[in-house]
């Protein structure tokens, strides 16, 4: 027993004495500062390893000087301290036998050259680093992966090159700035190709179509490539691209218009004599005679393409969803072309035209989807030339403006398999005429041409072309959702039936036209921003004697944000002050009346000689001249000289009041 205390003892001491000598200062002849203390201008020691931030005399360190550490060739690990935000130029320059630096959250620049020749250094986490310098890691040998986090914003010329055993690029999702497309690098619209993974799988690789320029160096010493094809939108390939590509056989240019080498020698290391070039065929001869791929001993014609071409649309890395729609295409069968069949979704923008503004697609007038199709996303078909929708079975998911533009389509059937439909699916579709719901489906019904959710009974959205001017909500709702009328522009007036009890948040968003709403006795609830920017709404008639509960945003928006300013609140009489004393419904309607006193409104004041009276629905008007009444669609409904009567219908509703060419609007409740 006391041999084995003994021996604790002698461990406990040995721990405490490695831990105080593991805490000593490095000696000052090892470094050198600047006045401030917060760079390390130069470190003149030999250790092998490093921990910065366990001395105190770099707690203040913010900067890694340049060239600090260039040369240590006996560094092999290092910690930063953890105020280091910058590492410069150089600042490990041909540090050969390091193998691992470890820096904190705060290291924001990695400088040009910073770790040029750090042939054994295997890994590097950059965290929350924003700026990459050229050439900065060229020639870390070790490195295997990298991942780009989403702080990163400039990445400099090279920054990875002669990185030779860097199997793929990753990047995280939320960066604005880069994205990976098949462990390749590209800019965040898959524009420019800026590095191929040295030692990545594989002999053939496809450029993507979205591509139109190849970085310099991109492809550089890729030795295995056998087969590269060229995106047909390229119009120039970086300096020294295809430096050594030794082991290509083919290359393939969809493209009549020759892509621009830039450097001296641009194809040194292509075996130029065994490398077959093929192009389109009507190009052939302006490729040979071109100054540089003319060296190419064997040019041929592309085989001829049968159907919709590969290079026409990008699908994801697993062939489930189509990112991106870059063809001519007037129409498309996704069900009879081999890949697109076995898409699953269409992507948030996958048919707008990308470039400094993004643009819809022009061209596309007919679409058919295959039974394979499960979800379209959000502005996923932006085609303002589309005639001819037929969604096939086994859709399931419609986001908001899944389909956007279609102003030309008449007709559409939504198929009984979808389970979730947001709000404005279809928009900008004026000249719908009809819409149809295939039998069997289990979640919704429609009902005057607008969808509903069975089980919540909560209306989903309704065409624009229908009841553009007054829209009359069918009886059996008891949920507007969101989204449902939002930037409706031809909407003047709304009446909600008994049964609604909630209005939810941008229901009638943006609705700029809409200038009275009629709201139920049901009504509990209005979520936030549900009228939001409809602009000339003036009129709101609140028929609820216990106020509803006004849900206010995160942000503070409110259900009435940016509505008209002398809009005006009407309740029943005897609720009157339940309303004014609601310090929601009071601070957002300054003025609140009785819903009793309203029988007409002016908009403009009546000269002494007319006289307008509405009662009981009926109008009777006395004027000099020409008088004419119009519904909110502007269709006239009477017109006389001197006197007119005319019996409103019995629903109400927005009427305009012309007297000899003067407008009153007539609110007949």
């Amino acid at each position: 027993m006391r041999n084995l205390l003994f021996l604790a003892r002698v461990v406990v001491v040995s721990f405490i004495v490695s831990l105080q000598l593991y805490a000593q200062p490095y000696p000052t002849t090892s470094y050198q500062l600047d006045e401030e203390g917060k760079t390390i201008v130069k470190w003149l020691g030999s250790e092998a390893e490093l921990n910065l931030s366990s001395d105190p005399a770099f707690s203040a360190i913010e900067t890694i000087g340049s060239k600090a550490f260039a040369n240590c060739r006996n560094l092999k690990t290092i910690i930063l301290p953890e105020k280091t935000t910058n590492i410069e130029g150089g600042a490990f320059y041909d540090c050969n036998e390091l193998a691992e630096i470890t820096w904190g959250n705060a290291l924001v620049s990695i400088g040009e050259d910073a770790f040029f020749a750090c042939k054994r250094l295997k890994k590097v986490d950059l965290k929350s680093v924003q700026n990459i310098g050229n050439t900065a890691f060229s020639g870390c040998a070790a490195l295997e992966e990298i991942f780009i986090p989403k702080t990163l914003e400039e990445l400099g010329y090279s920054a990875f090159y002669n990185c030779r055993s860097i199997k793929a690029f990753r990047v995280d999702k939320e960066n604005e700035y880069f994205t990976s497309y098949l462990e390749v690098l590209f800019d965040k619209n898959l524009s420019y190709l800026l590095a191929y993974p040295r030692a990545k799988v594989g002999s053939e690789y496809v450029v993507p179509p979205t591509v139109t320029v190849i970085a310099g160096r991109a492809f550089d010493n890729c030795t295995q490539l056998q087969t590269l094809t060229l995106s047909p939108r390229l119009s120039m390939i970086g300096k020294n691209a295809l430096f050594k590509c030794k082991g290509l056989k083919k290359i393939s240019i969809r493209s009549s218009i020759i892509p621009e080498l830039q450097g001296d020698a641009p194809l040194n290391g292509i075996d130029l004599e065994n490398c077959h070039l093929f192009v389109p065929e009507e190009a052939i001869n302006a490729y040979r005679e071109d100054e540089v791929w003319k060296k190419f001993v064997h040019i041929e014609a592309l085989p001829a393409v049968t159907g919709i071409p590969e290079d026409s649309y990008l699908l994801d890395e697993t062939g489930k969803t189509l990112l991106r729609w870059l063809g001519g295409e007037t129409e498309i069968d996704m069900a009879a072309d081999t890949r697109l069949s076995q898409v699953e979704t269409i992507a948030a923008e996958a048919f707008t035209v990308r470039g400094d503004h993004h643009t819809a697609n022009t061209v596309l007038e007919r679409l058919k989807t295959s039974p394979q199709l499960r979800k379209i996303e959000s502005v996923g078909l932006w085609c303002i030339a589309l005639q001819e929708i037929e969604l096939s079975e086994g859709l399931e998911e419609l986001e908001t403006c899944a389909f956007s533009g279609g102003m030309f389509v008449k007709t559409l059937k939504l198929p009984a398999s979808l389970k979730r439909v947001a709000g404005v699916p279809f928009f900008n579709f004026y000249d719908l005429e009809s819409i149809e719901l295939a039998a069997g489906s289990q979640v919704f019904t429609l009902i005057s041409d607008m969808l509903v959710e069975k089980a919540t009974n909560r209306l989903i959205f309704t065409p624009q072309h229908r009841n553009r001017f007054t829209i009359n909500v069918p009886k059996g709702v008891q949920i507007i959702g969101q989204d449902a009328f939002s930037d409706n522009n031809f909407i003047c007036n709304v009446m909600i039936p008994e049964g609604v009890t909630t209005l939810e948040s941008t229901c009638f968003l943006g609705c700029d036209q809409l200038a009275r709403v009629d709201l139920p006795a049901s009504l509990t609830k209005i979520d936030f921003r549900a009228f939001a920017r409809s602009s000339a709404l003036d009129t709101v008639i609140v028929r609820a004697t216990t106020p509803p509960t006004l849900v206010i945003g995160d942000g503070g928006q409110t259900p009435f944000d940016r509505i008209g300013d002398e809009a005006v609140l009407w309740v029943p009489q005897a609720a009157l002050d339940s309303y004014r004393n609601n310090e929601t419904w009071s601070e957002l309607f300054t003025e609140i009346r009785p819903l009793e006193d309203l029988f007409l409104q002016v908009v403009q004041p009546t000269n002494q000689s007319e006289n307008i009276i509405l009662k009981e629905h009926v109008l009777t008007v006395k004027a000099e001249g020409n008088i004419v009444v119009y519904n909110s669609a502007g269709i006239i409904l009477s017109r006389a000289k001197g006197t007119l009567s005319i019996q409103l219908p019995q629903q109400g509703g927005v009427y305009l009041l012309s007297i000899n060419g003067r407008v009153t609007k007539i609110l007949d409740i």
